[in-house]
C-alpha cells in the first residue's frame, strides 16, 4: 500500500494492505506493524489510510474486551470480597492471614492490571499519525467499555445494597421458612444465622463497587501514562540531539 508524504514522494507499506484486527492481540501485533514501518519511512504516512471502518474495528475490540472484563468482575469481585471479610470460606476456613488478605487484593485487581500492561506494550509504537489514530481508537474503546462497566456495576451494586435492607431479608426468610414444602432445600436452614450473615454480606457491594471503579481506572490509566512517559522521552531525546547538533 502507498500513499502520498507532504513532500508529494510516495511512501510504500510493505506488507500489503492493512489488516482487519480480529482481537486485542491482533489489533496490538497490527499498531506494533505500522508504528515500525512509520519509524523506518522517510516521510509520515498519509493518516487518510485509517478509514472509519478500520477505525471502528479497533474502538469495537477495545470495547468488547471491557465489557467482558466487566462481567468477570460483576462476580469477582463481591466473593473475593466475601472471602476478605470472611464471610465466604475457602477450603471451609474463615480463618485468612494478612498475607491471604493482600493476595485477595491483588487477585482482584490482577485482570485490570494484566489488560493494563498488555495495552501499554503500544507505547513505543505511538510514532506516526496512523499508528496514533488506531492507538486512540482502541483505547477510546477500551474507555467507552470501562464508563459503561462503571456506570451498570456502580448502580446494580447499590441497588442491591438497598434492596437488601433488614426488613426485606426478614420477610423473605419468612417466606422461605413458611413455605419448606415448595423450597426443600432450606428446610434445614438457620435462619437467625442466614439473617446475620446476609446483614453482613450487604455491606460487601458499595466497597465492591468502588474497587470496580478503581479497576477501571487503571486499565485506562497504565497504558496511558506509559505512553505520555515514552513520547516525553522522545521529545526529550529529540531536543538534546538538536541542542547538540547546533
Amino acid at each position: 500500500m502507498s500513499g502520498k508524504s507532504g513532500g508529494g514522494s510516495p511512501v510504500v507499506m510493505m506488507g500489503g494492505d492493512l489488516q482487519k484486527p480480529l482481537n486485542l492481540l491482533s489489533a496490538i501485533s497490527e499498531i506494533q506493524t505500522i508504528g515500525a514501518m512509520e519509524q523506518d519511512a522517510s516521510s509520515e504516512i498519509n493518516s487518510k489510510f485509517l478509514s472509519t471502518l478500520f477505525r471502528w474495528d479497533f474502538f469495537s475490540i477495545g470495547l468488547r474486551n471491557s465489557l467482558l472484563s466487566g462481567f468477570v468482575s460483576l462476580f469477582l469481585t463481591p466473593l473475593s470480597l466475601g472471602v476478605f471479610y470472611k464471610l465466604i470460606p475457602v477450603f471451609n476456613d474463615t480463618h485468612i492471614s494478612l498475607f491471604d488478605k493482600i493476595y485477595i487484593l491483588f487477585f482482584n485487581f490482577s485482570m485490570s492490571i494484566g489488560f493494563g500492561l498488555f495495552l501499554s506494550k503500544i507505547k513505543e509504537s505511538y510514532v506516526g499519525s496512523l499508528s496514533k489514530g488506531m492507538t486512540k481508537s482502541l483505547l477510546g474503546g477500551f474507555a467507552l467499555g470501562e464508563f459503561i462497566k462503571i456506570t451498570i456495576i456502580f448502580i446494580l451494586f447499590n441497588w442491591i445494597y438497598l434492596q437488601m435492607s433488614a426488613k426485606n431479608i426478614y420477610h423473605t426468610l419468612l417466606f422461605f421458612k413458611t413455605h419448606t414444602d415448595t423450597v426443600p432445600f432450606v428446610k434445614n436452614m438457620n435462619y437467625v444465622k442466614a439473617y446475620h450473615w446476609l446483614m453482613s454480606f450487604r455491606n460487601v457491594f458499595p466497597v465492591s463497587a468502588v474497587l470496580v471503579l478503581v479497576s477501571s481506572i487503571l486499565v485506562i490509566g497504565i497504558p496511558i501514562v506509559s505512553i505520555a512517559y515514552f513520547a516525553y522521552k522522545q521529545k526529550k531525546r529529540i531536543s538534546n540531539l538538536i541542542f547538540f547538533l547546533t
